[in-house]
């Protein structure tokens, strides 16, 4: 697979450094929790509230990523984030475009 432009100028969170490509789920996960942890004791005026879902910001980067700027579709993007397809569109892409829809309206009311 040809990348448009090289690894290190992607918006990743987290870069698996062994094959260049967003880190698999395990991995990020880790990483993520481990600089919560550090923040919590080294920084606890900004640490993340506790509600905030690790799997929903991975779902959202990597529905992105597969989806926008790869062009693959949903089921190739639900495939490697391991869920179902109705689940990926139900609970992040319409979920996601019904919240944008609501805050556009609500600013627009202001």
């Amino acid at each position: 697979m040809e990348l448009s432009r090289p690894p290190l100028d992607e918006q990743w969170l987290f870069i698996d450094t062994v094959t260049g490509r967003p880190a698999k789920p395990e991995l990020h996960n880790e990483r993520w929790h481990r600089i919560r942890a550090w923040v919590d004791t080294n920084d606890p005026g900004n640490a993340w509230p506790r509600t905030i879902v690790y799997r929903n910001l991975r779902h959202h980067a990597a529905t992105k990523w597969f989806h926008e700027e790869l062009g693959e579709p949903w089921e190739v993007v639900a495939q490697y984030l391991g869920d179902k397809l109705t689940t990926v569109l139900n609970h992040y892409v319409r979920a996601g475009e019904d919240a944008l829809r609501d805050s556009v309206s609500k600013l627009a009311h202001r």
